[in-house]
């Protein structure tokens, strides 16, 4: 077991695996953006259903990450780094210019699980 901190009277404490949860919460996953020739970007989630848009670069994370919360709560998230997922490496049928972009998504956590 493990003390969260502060003085022991007052301090949960907090089993390993609680902790693991919490520190398992953050994953990262891969989206590929390609530049649509009005402007904007189209992204797509190998693995993962769907597809989204951003109007512009500085928009790819927080519109994928809006995604990807999409997907969770429909409970369809595409594999992550940390699962494995292999980074796509061959954009050659990808509209050109195209980039891998790897994504933060932070995981909810419900109240039963922390």
């Amino acid at each position: 077991m493990l003390r969260g901190g502060g003085d022991t009277a007052s301090s949960p404490i907090l089993s390993e695996s609680a902790v693991k949860l919490s520190l398992a919460a953050m994953r990262h996953y891969y989206a590929i953006a390609e530049r649509c020739p009005g402007g904007g970007w189209f992204l797509t989630f190998p693995g993962g259903p769907g597809d989204s848009y951003a109007d512009n670069a500085e928009q790819i994370v927080a519109q994928a990450q809006d995604w990807l919360a999409d997907a969770a709560e429909d409970g369809h998230l595409p594999p992550a780094v940390e699962e494995g997922a292999s980074l796509p490496t061959n954009l050659a049928e990808f509209d050109q210019p195209a980039m891998v972009v790897v994504i933060p998504f932070e995981l909810a956590i419900s109240k039963a699980a922390a």
